[in-house]
């Protein structure tokens, strides 16, 4: 078996990033659009944009851009012709690749459920949900939420910064679905990404780095992992 592919489909969106969509919902009904998957090959971040006015900035930026339904085909078809191994951290997003007829659960290895049976970041863990727990609850006072927003945001970056990769500020719920939003919506303004202005651009740039900060997190702990399981 040949180098395992880490592929975190933490698809950021316009509204919020997926893995707090429950409470996206909350606010709005409408579906949320994915837009910035990636994948981590060898040590190499690969991100691919899908909305269609949003093909400039991945030409410009020399990003992947398809459809979803392309994106993930070609996910599974190169691994298979690589002999890879899809290594994933299992969130509520999984449904959504499901309806595009991709299951990784079938297919690849879920490590949220091995770092969990190894005990090895029970205290993180824990705590993580104790303040995901105390965020999501509306009785919680805004300032002890908005203290909480980062810790309460992401387990697999939060076991990642535990045990000694940064992360990058800041990083908590809702920030990479507003600043997707202000890129589309100007996206939608121009006809090239080189008349962007340098504030969407900066935007755009920080979400794809929350994705590649996603993907780069699962490798870190599966090699941790790896090493003291």
């Amino acid at each position: 078996m040949r180098t395992p592919w880490t592929y975190t489909p933490k698809i950021s969106n316009e509204r919020s990033t997926l893995t707090s969509k429950a409470r996206a919902r909350s606010r709005t009904r409408s579906t949320p659009r994915r837009l910035s998957p990636g994948v981590v090959i060898e040590g190499v971040y690969a991100p691919t944009l899908l909305d269609p006015d949003l093909a400039h900035a991945a030409d410009a930026n020399e990003w992947g851009h398809a459809s979803l339904p392309d994106y993930l085909q070609t996910i599974h078809d190169q691994a298979k012709n690589e002999q890879r191994t899809i290594v994933f951290f299992d969130s509520p997003e999984f449904a959504v690749l499901k309806d595009h007829g991709v299951d990784l659960r079938e297919s690849g290895v879920d490590l949220r459920t091995l770092a969990e049976s190894s005990g090895l970041y029970t205290t993180v863990w824990t705590t993580f949900e104790d303040n995901e727990r105390r965020f999501k609850d509306p009785e919680t006072a805004q300032p002890t939420r908005d203290a909480l927003r980062s810790n309460a945001f992401d387990l697999l970056t939060v076991i990642s910064e535990e045990l000694g990769m940064d992360r990058p500020h800041p990083y908590g719920a809702g920030k990479t679905g507003a600043r997707l939003r202000y890129a589309l919506k100007h996206a939608r303004n121009k006809n090239d990404y080189e008349s962007w202005s340098p504030g969407a651009k900066r935007r755009l740039l920080q979400a794809v780095g929350h994705n590649e900060h996603d993907c780069k997190a699962l490798r870190f702990v599966l090699e941790h992992l790896a090493v003291n399981a």
